[in-house]
Parts: C-alpha cells; sequence; structure tokens
C-alpha cells in the first residue's frame, strides 16, 4: 500500500513539475515575441522620427492588490506626439498596449492591444477619431493602407468581440487571434500598421495655437470617457482605486495629456 502512495505521489509530483515547466518555457516564449514586437515597432518609428523617453515617476510601476504589478513607459515622438506603453507579466498571462496619441498632427489615436495567454495570442490594432478635419485625404489614404493590411493577414482568424460603446469612436480596426506558431506574423503586422501610421502622418503639417488645443481636449475627452464608460484596464484600476485617480491616470500618463 505505501509503495503504491509513493507512486501516485512521484507521477503528481512529475506531472506538478512537468506543469510548471510548460508555465516557464510559455511564458519565456511570450516574452521573447513581446519585446520582438516593440523592437521592431520602435526600428519603424526611429526610420521616420525621435523618441525621447519621459520620467513618469510613480506611475512607472503601479500594483493593484499589491500583487499585480502594471508597468508603463512614455515618450515623446517629435513631430508626432506622445506615446505610453502598458504592460504585464504574470508568466503564462502577458499583456501590453502601445497607445499613441498624435498631440502635433491632426491624426486618430492608434492603440493596439497584445494579448497572450499561454500559447494563445488575442491582438487588438483600432484607430480611434480624435481628429478634427474630417475631410482628410492623408487619413483617407492610411484606411486604405490599413484595408490591405487586413487583405494581406487574412489568413490570420478573425477574433470576434461583442458590440461595445467606444465601436462608434472608431475609424478602423483589426481583431485577431491565433497561437505563438503566428507570432512571426503578429510581428509583422504591428510593424506594417506603424509603418503606414508613421509614414501619413509625416505628410501632415503640425497644428498651431487653438487647433492644438482643441486637439488636446478632444484627446482628453477620449480617455475621460474611456474609464467612464468602461474598458477593460479602466475596469482593473477602478477596482482598487477612485474614478478620479484612475481618470487622472488615464488622461496625463495613458494618453499624455500632461505631456502634449
Amino acid at each position: 500500500m505505501r509503495k503504491i502512495q509513493t507512486n501516485i505521489i512521484r507521477i503528481i509530483s512529475i506531472i506538478i513539475i512537468i506543469f510548471i515547466s510548460y508555465l516557464i518555457s510559455q511564458g519565456i516564449k511570450s516574452t521573447k515575441a513581446i519585446n520582438a514586437v516593440l523592437e521592431k515597432g520602435f526600428e519603424v518609428i526611429k526610420k521616420y522620427t525621435t523618441l525621447e523617453e519621459i520620467d513618469i515617476g510613480e506611475y512607472k510601476k503601479i500594483t493593484i492588490m499589491k500583487i499585480f504589478p502594471f508597468y508603463t513607459k512614455s515618450y515623446k515622438i517629435e513631430n508626432v506626439g506622445y506615446l505610453a506603453i502598458l504592460s504585464c507579466n504574470f508568466g503564462f498571462l502577458q499583456v501590453f498596449s502601445f497607445h499613441l496619441s498624435p498631440y502635433i498632427k491632426d491624426f486618430p489615436i492608434l492603440i493596439i492591444d497584445y494579448m497572450h495567454i499561454f500559447g494563445f495570442r488575442n491582438v487588438l490594432y483600432e484607430a480611434y477619431n480624435t481628429i478634427i478635419n474630417k475631410d482628410n485625404n492623408i487619413l483617407k489614404n492610411f484606411v486604405n493602407e490599413f484595408e490591405k493590411i487586413k487583405i494581406n493577414y487574412s489568413d490570420i482568424n478573425d477574433w470576434e468581440l461583442s458590440p461595445q460603446w467606444v465601436d462608434k469612436r472608431m475609424i478602423i480596426n483589426m481583431r485577431k487571434k491565433g497561437n505563438d506558431s503566428q507570432d512571426s506574423k503578429f510581428i509583422s503586422i504591428f510593424s506594417d500598421i506603424i509603418e503606414i501610421y508613421i509614414n501619413n502622418i509625416n505628410k501632415i503639417p503640425k497644428l498651431v495655437s487653438d487647433s492644438k488645443n482643441k486637439k488636446a481636449q478632444i484627446i482628453k475627452e477620449f480617455a475621460e470617457q474611456l474609464v467612464k464608460n468602461g474598458g477593460m484596464a479602466g475596469k482593473i484600476f477602478k477596482s482598487k482605486m477612485k474614478e478620479e485617480d484612475v481618470i487622472k491616470l488615464f488622461v496625463d500618463i495613458f494618453f499624455g495629456f500632461k505631456f502634449k
């Protein structure tokens, strides 16, 4: 009987070790894939302009419930605006969110979210209406090029989501789901979208005086609505912070109103 019990314990121990090893290997693979995505994105941006990291102090790391750390890096993008990269890494679950807010040019906000859960990938590529001049030929060109990217990667499954309030602010989007065998394609999609975004925004003149202030207020209003109407990130932070504090976090840090 003891021998049987000992064998059972050994089997359970082996299963646990195998599972932990699997989690670790998946975490390492996810980290490499996410780093490759961001590295490629920065490489594309630097072809057209320069980035300068901003010191955001205490907001670099925000811990929810004392055990869930969320990290933020922020950058000024010359002749474009502001970039915030939010991330969390719990091993089997890794997320990063790329927020590009164009305070200097009249162009949409670009938000790209990557979620790695074990070996699965869920990705959102979304451009939101924060523009002043809707009759914008360069914006139309960006949308047309975005549509071509969607066709180029039509072999990756679409990620169907239920309708949300923010959909009415969306100019164009692509939502994909897959697995780690498609990481090279997800890297390519990211770089392709950053390429057409930065290339097109470079062709637009800078905003001045009243137009620049109006643009900043539109972005501020969008960030406030994200918190009030409830996105996933907003809900997470509101679970442990006052709504007014979350609004300040989103407006000033995630969408860079403080650094406009």
